[in-house]
């Protein structure tokens, strides 16, 4: 992928774990919540993952989707079906925080 990307000497191992927490970190200010949804503790986040990262940017990343209406065709039909389950709901209720798998 990074090949295909022509990203300048690879892809970094866990960059998007990496940048999933600072910028988590950046958009709910709650180390605790972030530390539990990646499955690690606040003192491992504060350690080797957080950086300085302002709201703004991380809205900004969190807001990188795939084109609508797309779905990937080699992935099995149980995984695309809740896929596009996911997403109607996001679009029927903008407030919900699938991040957690929480039902309204």
């Amino acid at each position: 992928m990074a090949v295909k990307a022509r990203i300048p000497g690879g892809w970094r191992q866990n960059a998007l774990r990496h940048s999933f927490i600072s910028y988590r970190v950046a958009e709910t200010g709650d180390v605790a919540r972030t530390a539990l949804e990646a499955g690690n503790s606040a003192k491992i986040i504060f350690r080797h993952y957080r950086e300085v990262v302002e709201p703004q940017m991380a809205e900004a990343w969190f807001s990188i989707t795939p084109p609508d209406g797309w779905l990937p065709s080699e992935l099995k039909w149980s995984i695309r079906e809740r896929l596009r389950k996911i997403s109607c709901r996001q679009e029927n209720h903008p407030w919900l925080d699938s991040t957690n798998g929480a039902q309204p």
